[in-house]
């Protein structure tokens, strides 16, 4: 086996050392750096100011609660022009109406709804 000198094992030593310190230096700064940063971070979350509600004002029209009649399977164009009416009112989004609309059937109305739903045959209003 070859040996190498005790000065270049020394060196290569001293080498490995002053680089394990370095990166040790750069490690502490960059932690430090990141600590400081997210501190910042935190400090302004803390002073953003959260939304204040929506308040109605004297222009605003207040919302009235309006009933909407139950359908049984009679007088299904009047059931409906009331309940579109209703949905236009409230802004109801279309992907809800089916769902809003069968909460209101009754009789041989929801028997219907839930065959057609259970079938997948509704996909929209």
């Amino acid at each position: 086996m070859l040996s190498l000198p005790s000065s270049i094992t020394e060196n290569t030593r001293s080498q490995s050392l002053a680089r394990l310190e370095e990166a040790i230096t750069i490690l502490t700064q960059t932690q430090s750096s990141l600590h400081s940063k997210l501190d910042d971070i935190l400090s302004r979350l803390t002073t953003l100011e959260t939304p204040s509600p929506i308040r109605l004002t004297s222009t605003s029209t207040p919302r009235i609660k309006l009933d909407i009649p139950h359908f049984d399977g009679a007088h299904a164009m009047s059931w409906i022009f009331k309940i579109l009416q209703f949905f236009d009112y409230h802004d109801t989004p279309d992907d809800e109406r089916l769902q809003i609309g069968s909460f209101y059937l009754n009789g041989v109305a929801l028997c219907w709804f839930q065959w057609m739903y259970r079938n997948d045959q509704l996909t929209s209003w």
